[in-house]
């Protein structure tokens, strides 16, 4: 598939409080210059969008195409994913699956220097598909643990227990998670029984049957005279008991729970329509290679040359270019996998 990058556009409103946040760290409290204390946070990311302008800038001058999102980028990435135009998603946010991305590529580098990874690079592959085979992870449950343990757009219900929220979420399959999650607050009878069902006094630790003799008188339910069998009633307690304790911390924790934007922005947002075939593939410029690389690297016109000229050879030998002047006849050296420079 092609090349392509993709931007993010503003920040949704949901993110506005986890920006402030992270503004007050990055600059340790610091009161703004202009404006009051009080004033909410943009979401605009004037600052990000510079950056993101020259980076665009820099791939298009290497013939890469550039799509720009509506929202967050991950959203934009997951959807262009989920829908087979793109083979994965490089990111280190974990929301991309709970937007629908199928694969996700984490900790990408290509740098072949000893003791930096890989000698011919690295990245760890994460696939939506075998997850759900190897533990029953799917989309559904990548939102619940968002909206119990956090994310970009919430601080979590349940704080940083993710451990005992991975352990539940493995006792309740992938389709029903989020009707039992909206059942702890439209349901609260049925969370009372259980309780009073775990807490219990007097059962076998086997069997949940009345009686704490069974090892040596037997369970007349069981029909035993020694012994009786083991029904699992202690992990059945203990798993009723954790998901009673992430349902009290839920829903005590001083926000609403389920959180409807955080499920509205990762389950029921609207998609966005683009046609990457009409997209129009920017031609390599080595002029504008050059003169960003020298203004921002102080890179000499030579050192840009040599960098350049394996990408314009790529972006010749590709079938799509229109009028290509280089045609490839034979192989004479297969690429190094250390090195970049094709040999024809």
């Amino acid at each position: 598939m092609s090349n392509q990058s993709y931007t993010s556009g503003d920040a949704p409103e949901l993110k506005r409080d986890v920006m402030a946040a992270r503004n007050a760290i990055q600059f340790r409290g610091a009161a703004p210059k202009t404006g009051s204390r009080t004033n909410k946070p943009s979401v605009t990311r004037n600052r990000f969008k510079g950056v993101l302008r020259e980076c665009e800038n820099l791939l298009k001058s290497m013939g890469v195409q550039c799509i720009k999102g509506s929202g967050e980028a991950e959203a934009t990435c997951a959807m262009l994913n989920s829908q087979g135009l793109v083979d994965a998603v490089i990111s280190q946010d974990s929301d991309c699956f709970a937007y629908g991305a199928r694969r996700v590529y984490r900790n990408f580098s290509v740098s072949t220097a000893a003791g930096a990874g890989a000698m011919q690079g690295s990245v760890d592959c994460y696939d939506a598909a075998y997850m759900y085979e190897s533990n029953g992870f799917g989309r559904n449950k990548m939102v619940a643990l968002a909206l119990l343990c956090g994310s970009d757009y919430n601080v979590g219900a349940c704080g940083s227990s993710i451990n005992t929220a991975v352990q539940f979420l493995h006792t309740v399959p992938e389709s029903d998670i989020i009707p039992r999650l909206l059942s702890w607050v439209l349901d609260p009878a049925q969370f009372e029984e259980r309780s009073r069902w775990a807490s219990a006094p007097g059962r076998c630790d086997r069997c949940g049957h009345v009686g704490r003799t069974h090892l040596r008188n037997g369970c007349p339910v069981c029909a035993t005279h020694r012994g009786c069998t083991d029904l699992g009633h202690k992990s059945k307690v203990a798993e009723v008991k954790r998901e009673l304790s992430l349902r009290s911390r839920a829903l005590s924790c001083g926000i609403p729970f389920p959180e409807p934007k955080v499920m509205k922005e990762f389950l029921h947002s609207t998609e966005e329509k683009i046609d990457i075939d009409s997209l129009k593939r920017p031609v390599p410029s080595l002029i504008q290679f050059t003169k960003l690389m020298k203004g921002k690297l102080d890179w000499s016109e030579r050192y840009c040359v040599e960098k350049f000229l394996p990408v314009l050879t790529k972006w010749h030998l590709q079938e799509n270019v229109p009028s290509r002047t280089i045609k490839p006849i034979t192989i004479k050296k297969k690429r190094s996998p250390r090195g970049t420079i094709l040999t024809l």
